[in-house]
């Protein structure tokens, strides 16, 4: 069985063309934002900007990755539940791409290679 505690939700904001992404609103505005409201539940934030890397000269495969952790899928889905459409609604200001989410979650084993 599956241990859902300490999940990580990610988000990833892929650099296609015609995307846009306003990484001054996004930090200032509304990943502040999303942290008062997800309040306890959001343990820690992370946000990555993308890199070049794939092959020489080409532009990162994705502009921000965020990663969200939280204590439990339970806690997410109720915080999410009270503040999701908020936070929904305000995300286009930020972006003008499409965005992938998936949750991970750590099982409490590694892999060294």
């Amino acid at each position: 069985m599956v241990n859902f505690e300490m999940i990580h939700l990610n988000i990833l904001y892929p650099n296609t063309p015609g995307s846009r992404f306003d990484m001054d609103y996004y930090l200032g505005t509304h990943m502040p934002m999303s942290k008062r409201l997800l309040g306890d539940a959001c343990k820690s934030i992370a946000i990555k900007r993308g890199i070049p890397g794939a092959t020489p000269g080409a532009p990162a495969a994705y502009i921000v990755c965020c990663r969200m952790e939280f204590e439990s899928i339970d806690a997410f889905l109720a915080a999410w539940a009270l503040h999701g459409e908020t936070l929904g609604s305000d995300i286009p200001k930020a972006k003008r791409t499409h965005n992938a989410i998936f949750a991970t979650c750590g099982d409490g084993r590694s892999s060294t290679g």
